[in-house]
């Protein structure tokens, strides 16, 4: 898990989160965060949470802030809203989380898992994205009768993915394309035709 050198939040709410990973039971920490008022979320800037499991935790709002998350274990957690400004998530698992309105601006999500992941206007401004798993499932989910979604919903940098996507498959079916008119030259060049009578079904 790393030292708290950086750490620069509310010491009991860390407490509280790393002490229910060891247990093996978010719900207790779950139960500590419905406590909190409707205002107030976890403050956990800085902190250092490498490999916890935090599977279903919630985290809903959560200021996370350059913490160091990597490699932890946050399948189906809620962190809608959560602040991620450069936090490290190399190989982090979020599959099945709700992520939408995080800011993963000048965040490492190397290698992370989105599979599955709520990423409805989530910000990616300079996040590092090598090898990140799950944003192509995300961005072909989006209807293109939607117009409105994308325009307004998702980050500039799921828009240009989401073109990239588009582009691939119109070279695919032009690719398609040209591959059955040289099957049909060939044919004709062959000599090949039809059959003369069908086949009685």
């Amino acid at each position: 898990m790393g030292v708290q050198s950086n750490f620069r939040g509310n010491p009991q709410h860390l407490a509280y989160l790393i002490e229910s990973a060891r247990r093996g039971d978010i719900s207790l920490w779950n139960s500590y965060a419905r406590k909190m008022s409707a205002t107030t979320h976890a403050r956990l800037a800085g902190a250092s949470l490498r490999d916890l499991s935090l599977g279903e935790a919630n985290l809903m709002g959560a200021d996370l802030r350059d913490a160091d998350m990597s490699g932890a274990n946050l399948t189906r957690a809620n962190l809608a809203g959560a602040k991620l400004q450069g936090a490290s998530l190399v190989g982090t698992n979020f599959r099945g989380a709700r992520l939408d309105h995080c800011d993963f601006s000048n965040s490492n999500l190397s290698r992370a898992n989105l599979v599955a992941a709520d990423l409805c206007t989530a910000i990616f401004t300079d996040a590092t994205l090598r090898g990140t798993n799950g944003i192509d499932e995300e961005v072909a989910s989006i209807s293109d009768s939607e117009p409105n979604k994308m325009d307004s919903g998702m980050s500039p940098w799921i828009l240009a993915l989401k073109e990239e996507i588009q582009r691939k498959k119109l070279r695919l079916t032009m690719e398609k394309e040209q591959a059955a008119v040289k099957r049909r030259r060939l044919n004709r060049k062959l000599g090949r035709r039809r059959p003369l009578f069908r086949k009685v079904k």
